[in-house]
């Protein structure tokens, strides 16, 4: 073995020396004299020295175009094969340019972000199709902004209420017959209520200056307020409405409220049942659950609601009544029975004017809010007798009489 390496190494080691710099040499000399061509494709285009009035259709923020090309490079047979495409970019320089144009692609055009000038000293020929560059109008346009419905489960223990403001206006910048557009489709935001932890919501209850309120305004994050804009190559702005600082989710914190009062229980006799069923004729019954006072039918047990606030249910608690709806047996053996809320319009100002005063909110805007939430509650306010056990009456009629069973 010893004797095998000594032959290779050491034998006549000067000729083996001059021969492998020799190999070297021709093989520099060869590699550097070949050419080569090669296609590479998607290419990026980038726009420079554009007039500030100006802008091309399709060019994003960055100064590149969305549509990107092919080049075939002819060049040096080592710069050529070890480059690939994203080492490579095309520059057109638009300086002067106050109208569309077509250009050829050619070497002054190449930039090799991270490559040595060498590299674009070896390339010999560059062929691509002429590009056509749609010179336009920079303009500025305040583009409708949705904030639609939010996504996802609120957290638990909570009720999504609703999420304010739900209009606003986006200054967006960019070639005219995008901008316009635009202004026709508008821009959407959607949210996640996912996002958002009990753990936040419990914090915002535990220090509003409200003490005894049982809804939570969360308000957006900065990171969160951000549109995305599609012919910008779908990058994302932030919300530039003033507007925007306020945006907010509105939650309720679920809990059993007691409604602290008796309900009374009246009948209603349709038109057109009143020459058989009218209060001549038929009057309500008492039972163990329904006592008369002053004339008066009151449903003695205690009941409970959810789905509302309490400063809601404060508001409205003595104008509710429950209302038994008397038709013919042979129509409806057991009668039906509905919640009604005796002067609806009268309680839902009262309830806007006591809340924009607690909470020092009184525009339009914010009057526009409470009355929809007052609406909200109305339709969605239901009876428990506990937890999760929803009020449950039967009414019928017997002889004369309407009875009660629970």
């Amino acid at each position: 073995m010893k004797e095998i390496l000594h032959r290779i190494f050491l034998v006549n080691w000067p000729r083996k020396c001059v021969a492998l710099l020799s190999a070297l040499i021709i093989w520099f000399l060869v590699n550097q004299s070949v050419t080569v061509t090669k296609t590479f494709s998607n290419i990026p285009v980038r726009i420079t020295n554009l007039p500030p009035y100006k802008t091309v259709l399709g060019l994003s923020s960055n100064g590149i175009l969305n549509k990107k090309i092919f080049l075939t490079l002819t060049g040096t047979k080592g710069e050529i094969e070890e480059l690939n495409s994203s080492e490579v970019e095309v520059r057109i320089n638009a300086e002067g340019k106050e109208e569309s144009f077509i250009t050829k692609i050619d070497k002054k055009n190449l930039f090799f972000p991270t490559k040595e000038d060498k590299v674009k000293n070896s390339i010999t020929d560059v062929s691509s199709p002429d590009l056509f560059i749609k010179v336009t109008n920079l303009i500025t346009g305040e583009i409708p902004l949705t904030i639609t419905p939010p996504t996802g489960d609120s957290p638990p223990g909570f009720q999504f209420l609703d999420i304010a403001p739900k209009h606003l206006l986006q200054k967006v910048s960019g070639p005219q017959e995008e901008i316009e557009e635009l202004k026709k489709k508008g821009l959407e935001v959607t949210f996640n209520l996912e996002k958002i932890s009990r753990e936040e919501l419990e914090a915002i209850k535990s220090t509003q200056s409200i003490s005894k309120s049982d809804e939570i305004s969360f308000f957006i994050p900065i990171s969160w307020k951000k549109v995305t804009i599609a012919f910008q190559d779908y990058a994302q702005e932030p919300m530039n409405d003033p507007r925007a600082q306020y945006l907010r989710i509105d939650f309720l914190k679920q809990e059993l409220l007691s409604l602290d009062v008796f309900l009374p229980v009246a009948l209603f006799y349709p038109v057109k049942y009143s020459n058989s069923l009218n209060p001549k004729t038929y009057h309500l019954q008492k039972t163990p659950l329904l006592e008369e006072k002053n004339g008066l039918f009151l449903l003695n047990t205690p009941l409970y609601v959810q789905g509302v606030s309490r400063h809601f249910l404060d508001i409205v608690k003595d104008n509710m009544a429950l209302s038994v709806i008397v038709v013919p047996k042979n129509i409806q053996p057991t009668l039906n029975w509905t919640l009604l809320f005796v002067d609806e319009k009268n309680l839902e100002e009262r309830f806007i004017s006591s809340l924009s005063k607690e909470r020092g909110e009184s525009s339009k805007y914010n009057e526009d809010i409470l009355r929809n939430r007052f609406r909200h509650y109305l339709s969605v306010l239901k009876l428990f007798t506990q937890q999760e056990v929803p009020l449950r009456l039967t009414f019928t009629l017997d002889h004369d009489e309407v009875l009660m069973a629970e």
